[in-house]
C-alpha cells in the first residue's frame, strides 16, 4: 500500500511540473487546479489506507479480501482516489483544462502515462480480491458517468485538444467499466484498450501541437492537403478513437463489449454502446473538415521527430487493428 500511494504522488507531482512548464496563465491554471484536487486524492488515498489497515492490521494488498465495514469503506475513498488519477466522474474536470494549457508531451504523459500506472494499481488490486460489491459497484457506476458525460461534452467543443481532453475522460469511462464487470475477460480487455488508444492519442496531440496554441475545429480544414502525414495520421487516430473498423480501437472496444456480454451487465453495455455512437459523431465532426479543401491554406511543416512519431503512431494503429494477435498474447502474458 505504502509503495502505491507513493508511486501515484510521484505520478502526480511530476505532471504539476510538467504542467507548469510554460509558466503562461493557461499553464499555470491547470497546473494549480491538477495540484489542489491532486491533494484532495491524496488525502482520499491515505484515509482509504489506514481505514483497511485498522480493520487488518495490515498494509499489504493480500489482506485486501478482508470483509467489513471498515474495509468496505477505505475501498470506496481508496476507488475515489484513483478515480482522479483516472480521471473518471466526478473527478474528471482537471483534465480538458490540462490538455488545453499544458504542453502536448505533458498532455500526453497525463492521458497515457498516468492511466497506465492506474490501471496497474487497479489490476493488482482487483487481482487481491477488492470487498464487494463495493469495489465493483463503484467502478461501474464511475464507469458508466464517465462515458456519458465525457462523450457528451465532447460533443459541444470546437477545440481539438478540449475535445480529446473530454474525450479521455470517456476512454477511462471504458476502462472502469471493463474492471467492474467482474468478467475474466475483464483485465485483458481492459490492457488491450489502452494499448489500442495510446498511439491514437499521441498522433492526435502531436498534430494539434504543430497547429497552434488551442486549434480550433476550423484550424483543421484542409489538413489532408497541407500535409498528407499529419492528415492522414489524424485521421486514423480518430477513426480508431471512433471504434470504425480496420483500426485499433474498434477491436479495443469490441473487447470491452464483450467483457460486458459474459458478465451480463445489460444496462452498462447500452451506456457504452450509446457512448461510443455519440463519439462517431464527434470524432467525425473534426475528422471531415480535413479533408476538405481549404482555398489559399499554408503547408504544414513537421520536424523529422514529429514525423517519425506519426509514422510509427499510425502503423501502429492500423497493425493492430488489422492483426491484434500479438498485442492479445502480449496482454495475456502480462496478466497473472
Amino acid at each position: 500500500a505504502a509503495s502505491v500511494f507513493l508511486g501515484m504522488e510521484l505520478v502526480t507531482l511530476s505532471l504539476v511540473a510538467l504542467f507548469v512548464l510554460p509558466m503562461d496563465r493557461p499553464a499555470l491554471e491547470a497546473g494549480y487546479k491538477f495540484l489542489i484536487l491532486g491533494a484532495a486524492a491524496a488525502a482520499m488515498l491515505l484515509f482509504g489506507f489506514a481505514l483497511a489497515h485498522a480493520a487488518t492490521g495490515s498494509l499489504e494488498l493480500s489482506a485486501w479480501s478482508a470483509r467489513g465495514v471498515l474495509v468496505s469503506l477505505g475501498a470506496a475513498l481508496l476507488l475515489a482516489g484513483l478515480a482522479f488519477k483516472f480521471a473518471l466522474v466526478p473527478f474528471h474536470m482537471w483534465t480538458p483544462d490540462a490538455f488545453s494549457g499544458a504542453p502536448a508531451a505533458a498532455a500526453a504523459l497525463a492521458g497515457v502515462a498516468s492511466k497506465i500506472g492506474v490501471l496497474l494499481v487497479l489490476l493488482r488490486l482487483d487481482a487481491a480480491g477488492p470487498p464487494e460489491p463495493v469495489w465493483s459497484l463503484g467502478l461501474m457506476l464511475t464507469g458508466a458517468g464517465s462515458i456519458l458525460l465525457g462523450n457528451l461534452l465532447s460533443l459541444r467543443q470546437e477545440s481539438l485538444v478540449r475535445m480529446l481532453g473530454y474525450s479521455s475522460i470517456a476512454h477511462s469511462g471504458y476502462l472502469a467499466v471493463a474492471l467492474g464487470s467482474g468478467a475474466a475477460l475483464a483485465p485483458e480487455a481492459a490492457l488491450f484498450y489502452l494499448a489500442a488508444y495510446a498511439p491514437a492519442l499521441l498522433a492526435a496531440l502531436c498534430v494539434a501541437a504543430r497547429l497552434g496554441p488551442d486549434p480550433q475545429r476550423d484550424d483543421l480544414r484542409g489538413l489532408v492537403w497541407r500535409n498528407p502525414l499529419a492528415g492522414l495520421s489524424l485521421a486514423l487516430a480518430l477513426l480508431s478513437m471512433a471504434g470504425l473498423p480496420l483500426a485499433a480501437g474498434f477491436l479495443g472496444k469490441f473487447y470491452v463489449f464483450s467483457a460486458l456480454i459474459a458478465a451480463g451487465h445489460w444496462p452498462a453495455l447500452a451506456v457504452a454502446i450509446a457512448g461510443s455512437a455519440l463519439g462517431l459523431y464527434y470524432y467525425l465532426r473534426f475528422l471531415t473538415i480535413s479533408f476538405r479543401q481549404a482555398p489559399e491554406a499554408e503547408p504544414l511543416a513537421l520536424s523529422p521527430g514529429d514525423a517519425l512519431l506519426l509514422a510509427l503512431c499510425a502503423l501502429l494503429t492500423a497493425w493492430i487493428g488489422v492483426y491484434p494477435q500479438p498485442l492479445v498474447a502480449l496482454a495475456r502474458a502480462a496478466l497473472p
